[in-house]
């Protein structure tokens, strides 16, 4: 029996293909799923307004002149003796606690940053199927 070496190089190809396909619809599959679940599954779960919201951001305008990511109760974590860090350990357990991310102006290429994120995220997903297929 003769063995065709066009069918030998064929099927390699094919599985090739195969995988290439498979992982594409899989990162669409789940960048799909994401984008439903966050938009429209979880919408507001778990997020009240503000009390005397007005009162808040403005004291925190008047406070806090720099953007960045802050939390409270606050901690210096390079220069924390032993005695400081029971202390606000007792703080962070009595509570509040928060962390918040204060932004000074409303950027317009946020939009821009969300999408090169969920490419990001496809390449991440089609490529990871394509590892764990070649075990």
């Amino acid at each position: 029996m003769s063995v065709n070496p066009v069918n030998i190089k064929a099927e390699p190809n094919l599985k090739f293909k195969k995988i290439l396909l498979a992982a594409f619809l899989g990162s669409i599959t789940m960048f799909v799923w994401g984008t439903i679940s966050h938009m429209v599954l979880i919408t507001g779960i778990g997020y009240k307004p503000l009390p005397n919201e007005s009162a808040i951001m403005q004291s925190l305008n008047d406070t806090i002149l720099e953007k960045g990511l802050y939390f409270f109760p606050g901690k210096d974590f390079k220069n924390t003796t032993h005695d400081e860090e029971k202390q606000w350990l007792n703080k962070y357990e009595t509570g509040p606690r928060r962390t918040f991310d204060l932004q000074t102006h409303w950027r317009k290429s946020i939009f821009s940053k969300k999408i090169s994120c969920s490419i990001f995220g496809l390449f991440i997903i089609f490529f990871s199927v394509i590892i764990n297929s070649c075990k």
